[in-house]
């Protein structure tokens, strides 16, 4: 059987910054009454996480939860068009040329259109032979790691040789400024390789969760006063699309259980694979806040020296967050060919993946 392991890894961002003072008109509380400036005890009683719980009250008089600037998709740009950046890096630096792509796996928080996916829009830009099987595949947040083990497993059949997942988020165009998510959320692409490598490398196994009970958590709707009506049905279909929360305590109770939803998917995954977490050498994961990481490190006994972080300068890009990390420790240089990585993230719905890799030298 083919092992398929990660040949390249690269993100897009676009050129338009905007930092915190685009709010300095906007943002005149943190969170209003949801959180009067808690402490550490107080969040504790209310069942938070031991890891979470210094970090929800150390950020509590931050206004932008630790993010400093975030990337803007320019006026004129599509989705597509930063997608198909970072295809053409990533096939680049991986040396597989777009005719030796067999695969094509995409997600978009936001495509260009409603329907279809961007899949066959990016194949033929990129000039992917016309048998490609190309296609959208979401699991919100976390569909870098249902990519990883698609692609993976597809390739072990030795019916396919290379992969491109490519996944995305225009969160600009999906948010309103006004509401508490804009102030981190981001704008980036980022593209990964797949093929053959040697034994030892490569795709180990995976682990998934699905939390249905979370699912009005965070939902694209039309404005709130249209959440009871279907977003395609009548006037509520020429009503904005945004991101907003219908109920904020699973928001709050998500974010507050942020390591037991992730040691609920990373252990037993360590156990399929008969490894343990203390032979890890790394964790790559999605950063709905820059202490996120660090979290999940902490809850395995890991050290914060084997996480990687890129919060300050892209924010929370949602989909395409954990792949920017990815991309961040393959830019490093700090990992050597065998290393152990878990790579992971979480999405609405909700969500929760895992992927644990060989890395690949």
């Amino acid at each position: 059987m083919t092992v398929a392991g990660i040949l390249a890894v690269a993100g897009a961002l676009p050129a338009r910054v905007r930092r915190n003072d685009f709010w300095q008109d906007v943002v005149t509380d943190r969170r209003g009454d949801v959180f009067e400036q808690p402490t550490v005890a107080m969040l504790r009683q209310q069942g938070v996480d031991p890891e979470v719980a210094p970090r929800l009250a150390a950020e509590a008089g931050d206004p932008f939860l630790g993010a400093v600037e975030r990337r803007v998709l320019e006026d004129g740009r599509s989705p597509s068009d930063l997608e198909h950046e970072a295809c053409a890096q990533a096939l680049e630096r991986s040396g597989v040329a777009p005719d030796e792509v067999d695969l094509l796996l995409t997600f978009s928080h936001l495509a260009d259109v409603a329907a279809p996916s961007n899949a066959p829009l990016l194949a033929d830009r990129l000039g992917l032979r016309s048998d490609v099987l190309a296609f959208g595949a979401e699991r919100e947040g976390a569909s870098l790691p249902m990519h990883l083990e698609l692609a993976a497993r597809l390739i072990g059949t030795g019916r396919y040789r290379h992969a491109l997942l490519v996944q995305s988020a225009i969160t600009s165009r999906l948010s309103n400024p006004a509401n508490i998510t804009s102030r981190v959320l981001g704008d980036a692409a980022v593209a990964t390789v797949m093929g053959p490598v040697p034994v030892g490398q490569g795709f180990v196994d995976a682990g998934h969760a699905t939390l249905g009970s979370f699912h009005r958590m965070a939902q694209l709707l039309p404005q709130p006063d249209h959440w009871a009506t279907p977003w395609y049905d009548g006037e509520a279909h020429r009503s904005k699309l945004t991101w907003q929360s219908p109920d904020p305590a699973l928001s709050r109770r998500m974010g507050a259980q942020l390591a037991t939803v992730f040691e609920s998917v990373a252990v037993p995954l360590l156990a399929r694979a008969g490894v343990e977490a203390s032979d890890l050498d790394w964790l790559v994961s999605y950063e709905p806040r820059p202490w996120a990481p660090a979290v999940f490190c902490e809850r395995l006994g890991l050290g914060p020296e084997q996480t990687v972080s890129r919060f300050a300068q892209v924010g929370y890009p949602l989909a395409a967050s954990v792949g920017l990390a990815l991309e961040a420790l393959a830019d490093s240089g700090r990992a050597s060919a065998g290393d152990l990585v878990l790579i992971y993230s979480k999405g609405s719905g909700a969500h929760s993946s895992a992927v644990l890799f060989r890395w690949c030298g």
